[in-house]
């Protein structure tokens, strides 16, 4: 039987252990998760400048400036701050768009790497790209997020007709699209070489696992995977909407041949949605004069809001040359969406007009975890035979241990707290190296977007928007020869409006220094 020094000590090795098991998967999602419900519900409600300080509070904001320079603040404050701001009126557009940009400013380092290291194997490629960003306080936009970016800041820049910077803007993505695209193969490609590099060394024969897709592993929810949409979208990060609000702000600015560039890319994106090919159809033909008593008028609705990216734990068997083992897996899960309001028509004045869905972001958030799932079930593997190695190791060790103390005692019982202590330390083993992922997400995105395209006299018109509550009528001005107007609805009814008419110069809406 132990002595009583050497159960003292195994007892302190198991605190410990424990306690790294209580704080291991807190290193990665920095703030309250319960925080964080409440920031979210605030603004599902319409609570907007309620979300914002919450938001504020939550990262412990007190001098943002000082947090910037010392990067103490997490990627999701700014893309959540950019896009609460952008709603609240175009006195806040400045600040909006200030937050996004400093979003867009660490895509920009990250494609300066992707670019410099497209040479590199793709297991190097995969290292060099997780040491720099994946396992970083600083979080690193999911695929769709990224090119939803470019997207935000050209409504933004929009909104605030300053139609050149949201031109630049939005050309950006082309070049975003095709470094997403070639980072993502050759990440996955990384993840698969480093596990055949494990599962080939001779140290490692023997050890490996039936479960080698999602849909195997046991209970994990494949519903949001398998949808149909998502399985019909070509890819996670394209954005379609954002190539069509291109086209538009070209046509703004008298440039027909590249609307219609814009128009065909939205189109190929998505076939499916009429809007587009009706436009690039109606581009191609000859101008005609226009009326110069209508405005030519895109409305942008946003609708529903994104299901939650959660840890999924699993305990797997994982076949050693010693006998089948049971190992942790943590993979991401992403709950079924049940947030979305879809949208027929909305009336303007008293005639109906008829809106198209043009982005199910909601799939696209969807495709994106499936498209990278090959990569956490590859990270997975690897940790697998990690937390079986240092099960044996830690088992023989207690085993040595034991027969070191019945040694001196001169005992020869049979310990009865061997195996009982084996179990307990491959249990907080796994749980230790099956480690985290990061659930972090830019949750006040819309579940969907909707637009319609349509022709108005220049005045006061108002606008009904249906919503779960009941109808809101909202008044909007026409001014110009194009408009945009943006609304969001939200969860109790209220709705956000943008009606974009008006000029905003450098004192109140100035990027200056931002723009790199």
């Amino acid at each position: 039987m132990f002595n009583s020094k050497f159960i003292a000590q195994l007892h302190q090795l198991l605190l410990v252990i424990l306690v790294c098991v209580l704080n291991g998967c807190a290193t990665i999602n920095q703030q309250s998760e319960q925080e964080s419900i409440r920031v979210n519900q605030a603004f599902r409600n319409g609570s907007l400048l309620t979300a914002s300080n919450l938001l504020d509070k939550n990262f412990k904001i007190e001098n943002l400036q000082e947090a910037k320079k010392n990067n103490q603040v997490d990627t999701t404050y700014f893309l959540e701050k950019g896009l609460y701001l952008s709603l609240l009126g175009p006195k806040n557009l400045h600040s909006s768009t200030q937050s996004l940009l400093v979003a867009d400013q660490l895509l920009r380092d990250w494609e300066s790497q992707v670019s410099l290291s497209l040479r590199m194997t793709p297991s190097e490629f995969s290292n060099t790209l997780r040491d720099k960003f994946y396992f970083n306080r600083v979080y690193l936009p999911r695929d769709y997020e990224k090119t939803f970016i470019n997207y935000q800041i050209a409504l933004n820049h929009a909104a605030a007709r300053r139609y050149d910077l949201a031109l630049v803007a939005a050309n950006q993505l082309r070049d975003r699209e095709e470094l997403i695209r070639q980072a993502l193969q050759k990440e996955l490609e990384g993840s698969r070489s480093n596990v055949r590099a494990q599962m080939s060394n001779p140290r490692n024969k023997g050890y490996g696992s039936s479960v080698n897709t999602v849909d195997k592993i046991p209970n994990y929810d494949m519903s949001a995977l398998n949808d149909p949409e998502v399985g019909a979208l070509k890819n996670a990060y394209q954005n379609a909407a954002a190539y069509y609000l291109t086209g538009f702000i070209y046509e703004q600015d008298n440039n027909p041949s590249n609307a219609a560039i814009s128009y065909k890319n939205a189109a190929e994106i998505a076939p499916q949605v009429d809007l587009f090919q009706k436009s690039w159809n109606e581009i191609r033909k000859p101008m005609v004069s226009r009326d110069p008593n209508m405005s030519d008028v895109l409305l942008v609705i946003d609708t529903g809001f994104l299901g939650d990216v959660y840890s999924f734990k699993a305990r797997i068997p994982f076949f050693t040359p010693s006998g089948p083992k049971i190992v942790s897996w943590v993979v991401p899960a992403i709950r079924k969406n049940t947030s979305f309001y879809q949208l027929s028509r909305v009336i303007i004045g008293k005639e109906p007009i008829a809106l198209t869905r043009v982005l199910n972001v909601q799939t696209m958030a969807s495709r994106d975890l499936k498209d990278r799932m090959p990569g956490y079930i590859a990270s997975a593997v690897a940790s697998s035979i990690v937390q079986v190695v240092a099960q044996e190791v830690t088992a023989r060790a207690i085993d040595n241990s034991a027969k070191q103390n019945q040694s001196r005692s001169n005992q020869n019982n049979q310990n009865p707290y061997g195996d009982i202590f084996k179990v307990i330390s491959a249990v907080a083993i796994s749980e230790i190296a099956a480690g985290d992922v990061d659930t972090r997400m830019w949750r006040s995105l819309p579940a969907e977007v909707y637009m319609a395209r349509l022709s108005l006299p220049k005045g006061q018109h108002q606008i009904t928007i249906p919503t779960r509550f009941g109808p809101r009528v909202l008044g909007i001005s026409m001014v110009n020869n194009y408009e945009i107007i943006h609304a969001r609805i939200f969860d109790n009814g209220v709705v956000s409006l943008q009606n974009s008419n008006r000029f905003l110069g450098e004192s109140e809406y100035s990027i200056s220094g931002s723009v790199k």
